[in-house]
């Protein structure tokens, strides 16, 4: 929305253009969190929504979003929250004391864990190699099995993908990429549903494809 107006209804979309760089004609900032989400807890609460420091930690600890990595945005994101907590304190108390003594609840303000931020981004963490090693140490195990997504060979997944290819193929390349980020999360629970069932299946069938299983 290069040259046109940016309504102040969104205070991302207005300060972050090379993040929020798109719009719609009636003014929408696409991703932008709106004015009203930016206020206290309870009222996103009553009106149904995250709060802003539910958003907020989305927007920071997902490895897929440029807000994680903008120092500029972080530091927008800071301010924003210590002001809200500063509406029922003394802005005293954080001159002399320091900012993590404005609120009364100790888990307001807290370091965020450097592996698992988010289910969905738990790779290979760190917790998980350890346990496996730990397992791998007391008993051999006679198979070793890992299970990764190809969107359009995986059974759980391959109908959707297919689908999209099929649908968009004559569309343009931003609406084609738009319609693979919007099915990215009925992706995923396919995926992961599939492979629930998938191991359930070799751990508890009569069939028993890969032999009994102990743990």
């Amino acid at each position: 929305f290069a040259g046109a107006s940016i309504p102040l209804l969104y205070p991302e979309g207005m300060l972050f253009p090379s993040i929020f760089w798109k719009s719609l004609t009636d003014g929408t900032v696409i991703g932008a969190l709106p004015h009203c989400l930016w206020t206290a807890p309870a009222a996103c609460k009553k009106a149904g929504f995250a709060t802003l420091s539910e958003h907020v930690k989305t927007r920071l600890t997902d490895p897929t979003l440029l807000t994680s990595t903008d120092p500029r945005a972080i530091q927008f994101y800071f301010d924003a929250l210590f002001n809200l907590q500063l509406s029922h304190s003394d802005t005293r108390v954080v001159m002399s004391r320091g900012w993590e003594h404005v609120s009364n609840d100790p888990s307001t303000f807290q370091t965020l864990r450097t592996e698992g931020r988010l289910p969905f981004g738990e790779a290979d963490s760190r917790t998980r190699v350890n346990e496996l090693a730990a397992e791998i140490a007391r008993e051999q195990p006679t198979y070793f099995y890992t299970h990764s997504c190809n969107q359009s060979e995986h059974f759980g997944v391959r109908p959707i993908f297919r689908w999209i290819q099929d649908e968009y193929a004559d569309s343009s390349e931003e609406t084609r990429n738009s319609a693979v980020q919007a099915a990215l999360v009925p992706i995923l629970r396919a995926w992961q549903r599939a492979g629930t069932y998938l191991m359930k299946y070799i751990e508890t069938s009569h069939e028993q494809p890969l032999g009994p299983v102990t743990k």
